[in-house]
Parts: structure tokens; sequence; C-alpha cells
């Protein structure tokens, strides 16, 4: 499982989202992307699109118009 740090740059904090397997975002071309595993450690996020977080305890939707940074670490 991957926790996923994101600084939401309008109320100046950053927003944890633990245990999530799967990262899904629709890219500027229109392209449905899902990522998840280890692919989430190196793959590039961009921070203007928005952000659909799944894992075994909820679903996150984030707007990309509160995005500032985007980071994934494993958790062991």
């Amino acid at each position: 499982m991957y926790k996923v740090s994101i600084y939401n740059k309008s109320k100046k904090i950053v927003a944890t989202y633990t245990d999530i397997d799967t990262v899904k975002y629709i890219d500027i071309l229109g392209d449905s992307i899902s990522i998840s595993g280890d692919k989430l450690l190196t793959h590039e996020f961009p921070t203007n699109v928005d952000y659909h977080l799944f894992s075994k305890n909820g679903n996150f939707s984030i707007d990309r118009s509160v995005i500032g940074t985007f980071e994934v670490v494993k958790l062991s």
C-alpha cells in the first residue's frame, strides 16, 4: 500500500491519504490513466488534473484547483 500526500494550496495544508492502491486521472489528451503498484513510485503526476484515489478503506476525489504538490510513499 501507498501513502499519497497532496499540498492543498487553498487551505495551505498537506492532506494525507493512506493505504492507496490505485490512482486514476484523465490526462490533457482525454485519455484515462490508471496507475497502481510500484509504478506509483516512478510516475510523474501532473498537478493540473483531477485525481481519484482508491483504497480498501475508501475512495477520494481531489480537484485540480487545490493541488500544489503530489507525493507518493510506499508504506512498509
